[in-house]
């Protein structure tokens, strides 16, 4: 078995090939195909440095020029224009978007003035007036001096009037500012039409124009009150307050 494969192999050396180039070289068939098996693993080394080298090109061209993730700046290519910190500012700087006024349709401003110190209210003097209490008939309260600082409160009265041309029976009829502590026409006491009767606080004799509640002390305050008119059925004709 060896002996056959000794004489194989002395055979492919001894043996020769005549290839057509030049004046017809001549190589034995063992010398052609180491040299052609050399040349094939010299190409496929030629294309694999090849291949790597165009692949590291490849990668470096394609990193971003500004820093990586990790934080650590990498250098770019060399490009024909420099690539400054400002262009990548400006690259990487958002969109600024400006909100939209809603437009209102319809509708003006209210205009503004210039402001200017007002003075401060103040506030009207005390007056005599009547209540809002509308009378039930012609009898109206005209008026009432209240006990004032310095006079005398025996002075104190009510003007009652009436109005109306009929005359009125006040029997029962009660002056006041409380219905439980309150000045009672006499029995029998008629207004008479168009006429008036003045009410006092003190004493005296009763009379068709002049009567008297016969207090020992003012009935109506200096400080402010409403003095009311009451009619037989406790109804409030009128009313006056100071």
């Amino acid at each position: 078995m060896t002996d056959d494969l000794g004489d194989r192999w002395r055979q492919l050396s001894e043996e020769q090939i005549e290839l057509p180039v030049g004046g017809g070289c001549r190589f034995s068939w063992l010398k052609l195909q180491s040299f052609l098996f050399l040349l094939a693993c010299l190409i496929c080394v030629c294309c694999s440095i090849s291949s790597y080298l165009w692949g590291s090109a490849s990668t470096r061209l394609a990193r971003p020029a500004f820093s990586s993730p990790a934080g650590k700046e990498e250098t770019s290519a060399p490009t024909s224009e420099a690539v400054t910190p400002e262009a990548i500012a400006q690259a990487t700087r958002p969109p600024q978007i400006t909100p939209l006024q809603p437009e209102v349709v319809g509708e003006t401003p209210a205009p503004t003035y210039p402001s200017s110190p007002l003075a401060e209210p103040t506030p009207p003097p005390p007056t005599e007036d009547r209540s809002d209490v509308p009378p039930s008939s012609g009898i109206y309260l005209v008026y009432v001096e209240y006990s004032r600082p310095g006079r005398d409160w025996t002075d104190e009265h009510v003007l009652i009037e009436n109005i109306s041309t009929d005359d009125q029976d006040m029997t029962g009829w009660r002056l006041g500012s409380d219905y439980f502590d309150s000045y009672a026409f006499p029995p029998g006491f008629i207004l008479a039409g168009s006429t008036s009767v003045r009410v006092w606080s003190g004493s005296g004799q009763d009379t068709a124009t002049e009567l008297y509640w016969g207090r020992s002390g003012p009935a109506w305050d200096a400080r402010g009150g409403v003095v009311y008119l009451w009619d037989a059925q406790g109804n409030v004709v009128d009313s006056w307050k100071w």
